[in-house]
């Protein structure tokens, strides 16, 4: 495959020579079917898409993508491919507040259309029209761009150096950073994955991450029209709901290859219940790619000992490492061979202006480059390679790293073309690691991104909405850093009081002000809140905050007595406190025949013992009017919890029920009159 010219060329050839293989399965919830594109359906969608992008905006132009995990996706992400327009994919909304965040990225790249499903312009009609008003574009379904095209459009020309799409990566939403990807590096990177992991033709890729996410869309849409097997896909939703969808999955399909971040592994491990494995055979599972967060070896072992009994091959796992900025992959673990480990001592900690933190006991490795791509480890202070064992800052180069930032030439240049021993074109990562043997070990991160379940998290987005939470917070002396936990990263607030306030306020008042800001803005629970006197906020000469020394100073638990850190007061989250007996929900009852107060005590008990149940603690813990911000309630269990409340109660639910109604009660009396209005009108009842 290596003379094809780009991804489009490979689906011509694919739609000729094997027309009846499916390309992509689409699953929803339980059915194990779901909605098939064929190679050949495939290419003639994208050629009808191609020719209604090619009338409606001019090559060069961007249309923004959203979508759930669903055909309309692919087919409208490769016919912006095939009209030359660069394709723009976003996370689509799933509340009111996403629509700031995707306004500020509509800002940036300035695109000509929207590209969405029918489903999503109907349910967002009023904002999408607001948007298209204020950016002078149009916004297309789907469903309308292929009634309106042509399949024997014109040919599909690219340029490989051309921009194919822009990733908006982990930058904060307030400043919004795109990574422009290019025909060639697409091809580069699709290269290097297939030899890492020794694919072919004959994979069944099954997944279910987000496809407007670096690792979805490379490892689930390209790769597989690269090699022309078949990829099924859940939604992230679906995955998150019942986390067992995803292993009958690869049971069903004889799933090869898949793909997850850690703390995925993590949950099916304490999620999926014994009878629940019965069914399953993991046996073809040959590669499970473990990456976009931190790797941890306990995961792993948990993984496949609790899965051995499935069929799980021991050894199953390659962890890798990759970015956005270098398409998606810089290295790979070797098949094969055992995961090697680090205990975290063996890595030097570099020179001494190296500011990081070693996040975990054992270091796991991600392998080596591929491709004829090549790693450094350099001092960041003074730009120098360092030797094995000891720690410095990740660069690579290679065919697969990004043509840039979108219209940000500073950004840029500072991490796209860094300078080793006279040569240029190194990637700087912002983070750290070693290499010992030829492997490359992560230790931490220089840059202060926070990741939590996989999700990357700016710290500046975080601090906003904090900072605003409560008028006794100074504004710019807030940080947001994330601890080391058994399960991956957590998100710790540090703040500091103003000058005006902070002998009167009421520091619990602000601590539920931040931690519901947080639960409502970014569906994130907070594992601490600590709060700084005036003047006890760290930052550099030059006014800068210094969060990895906030960070290092929470985990080595500065006491509050301490002069220098100033603590005013501290809240932690409590572990929770097992009950004596496992919890078992009630079932969902019948609610026929009672009034809405009925039916919100009804709903009230489910929500107690199934809260219970979800944070491993008694019921009697759970009042019926403290926060679900206080528990730390995150997207993950909001997500289980909102489709088993769907099902029994047959509402359409969206997971920001969660964060809209602050306590179980509120959200019992909301749902119950959304029961009671169902029954008295008979109509279905959907919740926006």
């Amino acid at each position: 495959m290596s003379e094809a010219l780009s991804i489009l060329d490979l689906i011509h050839r694919w739609a000729q020579v094997r027309p009846d293989r499916t390309a992509f399965r689409f699953l929803r919830g339980d059915d194990p079917v779901g909605t098939e594109l064929s190679y050949f359906t495939l290419h003639q969608h994208i050629s009808a898409i191609a020719r209604a992008i090619h009338a409606r905006a001019p090559a060069g132009s961007r249309a923004v993508l959203l979508f759930d995990a669903e055909p309309g996706f692919v087919v409208s992400f490769f016919g912006c491919l095939a009209a030359g327009v660069i394709a723009v994919p976003l996370d689509p909304p799933h509340g009111r507040r996403a629509w700031d965040g995707i306004e500020r990225m509509v800002a940036d790249c300035e695109p000509a259309l929207v590209l969405t499903s029918r489903a999503i312009a109907q349910r967002w009609h009023g904002e999408l029209t607001r948007l298209a008003v204020a950016h002078n574009l149009q916004v297309v379904t789907v469903e309308d761009a292929r009634a309106a095209g042509d399949a024997n459009g014109r040919p599909w020309t690219i340029a490989p150096d051309g921009v194919a799409f822009l990733q908006y990566t982990s930058g904060s939403t307030a400043h919004p950073k795109g990574v422009m990807v290019t025909h060639a590096n697409i091809m580069a990177n699709v290269r290097m994955l297939e030899e890492a992991f020794a694919l072919d033709a004959d994979e069944q890729i099954v997944g279910w991450l987000p496809l407007f996410h670096d690792m979805g869309l490379v490892g689930f849409v390209l790769v597989p029209v690269y090699l022309g097997c078949t990829s099924t896909l859940l939604g992230p939703a679906a995955f998150l709901e019942k986390p067992v969808r995803w292993l009958r999955a690869m049971t069903r399909y004889r799933g090869t290859i898949s793909s997850s971040p850690n703390f995925a592994y993590d949950l099916c491990s304490a999620k999926i219940r014994p009878e629940e494995t019965a069914d399953l055979d993991l046996s073809a599972w040959r590669a499970a790619l473990n990456g976009s967060e931190p790797v941890s070896a306990r995961t792993m072992r948990r993984f496949e000992d609790t899965f051995a009994a499935s069929g799980l091959r021991a050894g199953v796992f390659r962890p890798c490492y990759g970015m956005a900025e270098s398409t998606l992959l810089i290295s790979a673990t070797d098949a094969g061979r055992p995961v090697r480990t680090l205990a975290a001592g063996r890595a030097d900690r570099g020179s001494a202006d190296t500011a990081f933190r070693i996040e975990t006991p054992d270091v796991v490795s991600c392998g080596r480059a591929r491709g004829g791509a090549s790693i450094a480890v350099v001092d960041p202070a003074t730009g120098r390679a360092c030797a094995d064992g000891e720690v410095g800052e990740v660069w690579f180069r290679g065919g697969n790293v990004a043509a840039g930032y979108w219209r940000n030439p500073a950004a840029t240049t500072g991490t796209f073309d860094a300078r080793l021993n006279g040569e240029g074109g190194y990637l700087r990562t912002g983070d750290l690691g070693c290499l010992d043997r030829g492997e490359l070990f992560l230790v931490g991160r220089m840059k202060e991104l926070i990741i939590v379940r996989g999700r990357n998290v700016p710290p500046q987005d975080v601090e906003e909405i904090a900072a605003a939470a409560h008028a006794a917070l100074r504004a710019g002396h807030v940080a947001a850093v994330g601890l080391a936990g058994d399960g991956g990263q957590q998100l710790a607030i540090v703040a500091e009081i103003s000058r005006e306030h902070w002998r009167s306020v009421d520091p619990e008042a602000i601590v539920d002000a931040v931690l519901q800001a947080i639960h409502a803005e970014l569906a994130l629970g907070v594992a601490s809140v600590t709060l700084l006197r005036p003047g006890g906020m760290p930052k550099t000469t030059s006014g800068k905050l210094k969060r990895l020394e906030c960070g290092r100073r929470l985990a080595d638990g500065a006491a509050a007595g301490d002069a220098e850190w100033q603590i005013l007061h501290e809240w932690r989250l409590q572990p929770p406190v097992p009950a004596p007996m496992p919890i078992v929900a009630p079932p969902a009852s019948s609610l026929a025949g009672l009034d809405e107060s009925q039916i919100t005590d009804t709903v009230l008990d489910w929500l107690r013992a199934r809260l219970a149940q979800a944070l491993d603690c008694s019921p009697d813990r759970i009042g019926d009017e403290e926060p679900f911000a206080r528990w730390g309630l995150d997207s993950a269990v909001a997500v289980t919890l909102t489709g088993e409340l769907g099902a029994w109660l047959q509402l359409e639910l969206d997971p920001t029920v969660f964060w809209e109604y602050a306590h179980p009660l509120a959200l019992a009396e909301h749902l119950a009159a959304l029961v009671a209005e169902r029954a008295r009108s008979g109509d279905p009842v959907e919740l926006a």
